[in-house]
């Protein structure tokens, strides 16, 4: 159920990866803990296969993109939270 989003089918693929694993989630990682991130990774993962399933029926996207778009607002709301606790951590 979850072998899906290892799949990688180009250069280019897994180039873009790559690049968005080191820029977000890699610093996510470390404000999260790896435990959450793996959680947070794999439910994505499974919600953008379905929702691809659900919105393109003869073409489903079987592949990381899925779960790279699906956890962007993840890495959004996480780094947005993350810098309004040190605004006003900084404040006191």
């Amino acid at each position: 159920m979850v072998d899906h989003m290892c799949v990688i089918c180009s250069i280019l693929q897994l180039l873009l990866s790559v690049i968005f694993q080191l820029l977000f989630m890699r610093d996510l990682e470390k404000l999260l803990g790896w435990l959450r991130i793996c959680i947070i990774y794999v439910i994505c993962g499974i919600a953008g296969s379905l929702g691809s399933a659900i919105f393109i029926p003869y073409h489903v996207e079987v592949s990381s993109y899925a779960l790279e778009c699906s956890c962007t607002p993840a890495v959004s709301i996480t780094s947005n939270l993350a810098v309004l606790l040190s605004q006003n951590l900084s404040s006191l």
